[in-house]
């Protein structure tokens, strides 16, 4: 979708039985989107898609789109993309959410409630960022799925959990 200073479009290929969208956003206003556009693959819908990956773009923001439109995502990598904040909007549709990779971004907080709606969180990455503050509630509603948080190279002080 081209909306004034931004748009958002996939580049789809299925590889090795995953369906994959490489993401495409030119998003600098942190705008919200209402459609991800881009060309299928054939026989493949928004509803198989399972990965979206993006390196190199403009989004300050992460759109809540990505899981709305892709209900069956299980994994999101988004690096050196810019983004610097991050909401529990962003990932309000991600029910099926496995692995999530942010990484050489300009992240300085994870708030609360950011994970409530992925009950299947597995795995996060938020290496090389600059992280300063973990909101307590975090990661809640995660408690029976969360295996690996990774906050490598960040400026974090104090970690909720009362470790530094």
């Amino acid at each position: 979708n081209n909306y004034l200073g931004g748009n958002i479009s996939c580049s789809y290929s299925n590889t090795q039985g995953i369906y994959n969208c490489l993401l495409l956003i030119n998003n600098p206003h942190s705008l919200e989107f209402s459609l991800i556009e881009g060309e299928h693959v054939a026989g493949f819908g928004d509803e198989d898609v399972s990965e979206v990956s993006a390196w190199s773009q403009v989004t300050p923001n992460l759109p809540y789109v990505l899981c709305k439109q892709f209900t069956n995502l299980n994994n999101l990598m988004i690096i050196a993309s810019g983004v610097q904040f991050l909401t529990p909007k962003s990932f309000e549709f991600c029910h099926n959410l496995e692995e999530v990779a942010i990484l050489l971004n300009h992240l300085v907080e994870i708030p609360a409630n950011l994970f409530q709606n992925s009950p299947k969180l597995r795995f996060t990455n938020f290496d090389l960022n600059e992280i300063e503050v973990i909101d307590e509630s975090a990661f809640s509603g995660t408690e029976n799925s969360l295996q690996v948080a990774s906050f490598v190279t960040n400026a974090i002080s104090t970690l909720p959990f009362g470790q530094v």
